[in-house]
């Protein structure tokens, strides 16, 4: 997967725009089982999540494509002694970087997974998860609800403001290719300075998250719409699959 130009124009803005909240900090911990996990994060970014479930106790790996947003977790680390690693690692490879077995938790928020051109290599990344999970590990994960997005047509999500900036988010829905360009616009209040950039998009829809995860070999599944556990419908926010790696016994 090629690196993210828009994610690298506003890495100095990134906590800014998507600070940490607290419910999903307590939503993500609420399902854990137990204490002192082994945990990746997918799509780390600045590395605010990782270093929150840190002061919980547990053991984390964060990896991102962007090196600047690495470089930005690996300067918070600095000088302090946290159970914390920052990689720049490409998604679509977690079942070559890390051994098998290697972890409880898998995350990934944040819209991420969409960035993944097609189905076949979504699937070949929940096989890749499987693989590095430990028995009854789980994954997590976060989508936009693109169900909703196509059905209603949705052409933007909401304005995020703040005193030092606008950033504007755009949808433009390819229909033949079955493709989203997604196009975002931060302007600096400042100095007026505008960074622009898109990215193109998959829009997994909810039958297809399913099925791929079921053909990875992922159990339990349980889709819900927000983080506060709602149930998943077609006018949910979001799509969170959460999913557990369940090794037949013999």
């Amino acid at each position: 997967m090629k690196e993210m130009l828009l994610y690298k124009k506003i890495s100095n803005y990134y906590d800014e725009i998507f600070p940490l909240k607290k419910s999903r900090l307590s939503f993500i911990t609420s399902l854990f089982e137990k204490e002192q996990l082994s945990i990746l994060d997918i799509g780390c970014a600045s590395g605010e999540l990782p270093l929150a479930l840190t002061e919980k106790g547990h053991r984390l790996t964060g990896i991102d494509l962007d090196g600047d947003m690495i470089a930005l977790a690996r300067e918070k680390t600095k000088n302090k002694d946290l159970k914390v690693e920052f990689l720049k690692r490409d998604m679509a490879g977690i079942g070559i970087d890390f051994l098998p077995s290697s972890f409880d938790a898998v995350l990934c928020f944040g819209n991420t997974l969409v960035h993944l051109e097609n189905l076949e290599k979504i699937e070949r990344f929940f096989k890749g998860a499987l693989k590095i999970l430990k028995s009854r590990g789980i994954l997590i994960l976060q989508i936009v609800n693109y169900d909703r997005v196509l059905a209603e047509s949705i052409k933007e999500l909401p304005i995020i403001e703040s005193e030092n900036f606008t950033f504007h988010r755009e949808y433009f829905y390819d229909r033949t290719a079955h493709r989203i360009r997604f196009k975002a616009c931060l302007t600096v209040k400042k100095s007026g300075a505008v960074r622009e950039s898109s990215e193109s998009l998959y829009p997994l829809t909810f039958m297809e998250l399913r099925a791929v995860l079921e053909n990875a070999g992922f159990s339990e599944l349980r889709f819900i719409g927000n983080e506060n556990k709602a149930p998943y419908g077609k006018q949910s926010p979001a799509l969170i699959a959460l999913a557990k790696k369940v090794e037949a016994r013999i």
